[in-house]
């Protein structure tokens, strides 16, 4: 009763006392050890932005906003990027997985999926990069694992070539849209370059699955 008495009063309370207390707050929130906050109404959208800026400190915000159509304004190239996110990481990676698993048990296709980090420190490689030894011990302890927790003990009978095949490609397409995703030009908002990649790799999923049948 008290908290919706204290909410009504600050209804009628100046707009900048209010974003000064809110901003004490957010210091307060930081120093009670919240590293992270979540807004579901969107009106501290302008204080995610000075709190991201370094203009006042405070906790991460995760801030669901209305901010109308203009923040999917998106130029060519971003849109270019995303579609390549869509067809790499969802048309390529996650549909050749699923048609691979009609005939590859879902512990190998787990295990295959797991050599993502390989492939992508090959990537690496190839693109100039020299990754420190450590970084190629944990991604090989971690496929290691991922072997050690997925296949069976007596082996594994009655699996095709081409599930295999189509698996290890989608592996290696995901991998390398991993590697490209900071290379494109993708929208700033990362929710935005979500968005677009989502509706363009679904829509490529939809084309390939209609073609398919």
């Amino acid at each position: 009763i008290n908290a919706t008495k204290r909410r009504s009063a600050e209804r009628f309370l100046p707009p900048s006392l209010l974003a000064a207390k809110a901003l004490r707050r957010a210091e307060e929130c930081l120093m009670q050890g919240f590293t992270t906050v979540r807004d579901a109404g969107g009106a501290d959208y302008g204080f995610r932005e000075a709190i991201n800026e370094g203009v006042y400190p405070g906790p991460r915000m995760l801030v669901a906003t209305r901010r109308g159509l203009g923040a999917l304004r998106v130029t060519r190239a971003n849109l270019l990027g995303a579609g390549v996110m869509g067809a790499f990481l969802l048309l390529g990676g996650n549909g050749m997985v699923a048609i691979g698993e009609q005939t590859v048990p879902s512990g190998l296709a787990a295990l295959i999926v797991g050599s993502v980090p390989l492939w992508f420190a090959l990537l690496r490689v190839a693109g100039g990069e020299r990754p420190r030894l450590v970084s190629w011990a944990g991604v090989l302890v971690g496929f290691a694992g991922v072997a050690a927790i997925t296949l069976p003990a007596g082996g594994i009978e009655g699996v095709e070539a081409w599930g295999v095949g189509l698996v290890v490609v989608a592996s290696i397409l995901w991998s390398i849209g991993s590697y490209l995703s900071p290379r494109l030009h993708l929208p700033a908002d990362a929710l935005v370059a979500t968005t677009y990649e989502m509706l363009l790799g679904g829509a490529l999923l939809l084309l390939g699955g209609t073609v398919r049948g």
